[in-house]
């Protein structure tokens, strides 16, 4: 494909399981591997499922050569208060690229 990414490192990892109202870190790090280059100015933010975000909402990316890493993105974030399985999905303007997480919530 043109425009392409893997996501080569996300935090937390997948079913992590967090207390309820507990601050958290979002982490990813993103490699190009499509056949064009990411241009710089794309944005980098939240694109659907639960939004756990409390700050800094977007990135914009730089410009990214295909095969090379960019990263780490880092998103303030906060666990729901009641307990569950929450999915939170982010996109790169462009849609081809959805980074995402999923965490476990228990009392």
């Amino acid at each position: 494909a043109s425009y392409a990414c893997n996501v080569i490192n996300k935090l937390p990892a997948d079913n992590t399981v967090f207390k309820p109202n507990k601050d958290f870190d979002v982490k990813f790090w993103l490699m190009n591997v499509g056949t064009k280059k990411w241009n710089q100015g794309a944005d980098l933010l939240f694109d659907s499922g639960a939004n756990m975000l409390t700050a800094n909402p977007r990135y914009e990316l730089p410009k990214v050569d295909p095969g090379k890493m960019v990263g780490p993105f880092i998103f303030d974030a906060k666990t729901p208060k009641k307990a569950g399985t929450y999915t939170m999905t982010f996109k790169v303007h462009g849609g081809f690229c959805y980074p995402y997480i999923k965490i476990i919530v228990k009392k």
